[in-house]
């Protein structure tokens, strides 16, 4: 595992390189904190590498960073998260890639959440914390460093960004996390919300 620093101390001394390309400042990098099963995975790209000079010059912010947490408890998440990676489990558990190399046997329980982490991120898996744009890039990992260690010290605070509403239709951080449109687009009905309906039209509601 690559240990690509940011430069922010304290930032680095918390997190450590997930993955990304060595010059991350232009193509992108993550880095993740365990807590328990638990990940935090600090997320940046550049914007002119990700939509071009042209179109990045209207935002405000040469970069884009996010804040997200990965429940590698969440076994239902975990089997489409691998094969999305071109991973699987084998039936003692252990992760083998499609070429049949093991990447991580279940006994090395922190190299074998790792790497689920790491396909669940590129899965999409993952509950939506905090998320902005900016230029100063000290700043932007300072100020995710703090909202990573608000979580893990209040309970209360964790509980209100998992319950906060993270898209148009109304899902919370916690919902998206377990994949779960269908309880939003249900409240979105009741309330007779146009979105909701619209999206039930699509055929957007599944099955349980």
């Amino acid at each position: 595992m690559s240990t690509e620093k940011t430069g922010f101390a304290e930032f680095d001394a918390t997190f450590d390189f997930l993955t990304g390309d060595m010059d991350w400042e232009e193509y992108g990098g993550s880095w993740y904190r365990k807590i328990d099963h638990r990940f935090h995975v600090v997320k940046i790209f550049d914007w002119a590498e990700a939509v071009g000079e042209a179109e990045a010059s209207d935002i405000d912010g040469t970069h884009h960073i996010d804040l997200v947490e990965v429940d590698t408890n969440d076994e239902d998440r975990i089997k489409p998260a691998l094969e999305c990676c071109g991973y699987y489990a084998d039936e003692d558990g252990n992760i083998v890639c499609d070429s049949g190399d093991m990447l991580a046997e279940l006994k090395d329980e922190d190299a074998w959440r790792l790497i689920v982490c790491e396909a669940m991120v590129s899965y999409g898996s993952f509950a939506n914390i905090h998320d902005f744009s900016g230029s100063d890039l000290n700043k932007m990992f300072a100020t995710m460093l703090d909202e990573s260690n608000q979580m893990v010290d209040d309970a209360e605070a964790y509980e209100r960004r998992m319950n906060r509403v993270v898209n148009r239709i109304g899902s919370t951080a916690r919902e998206m996390q377990r994949g779960d449109i269908n309880s939003a687009l249900l409240r979105g009905l009741a309330s007779g919300d146009e979105r909701a309906e619209l999206m039930v039209r699509m055929g957007t509601l599944t099955r349980e």
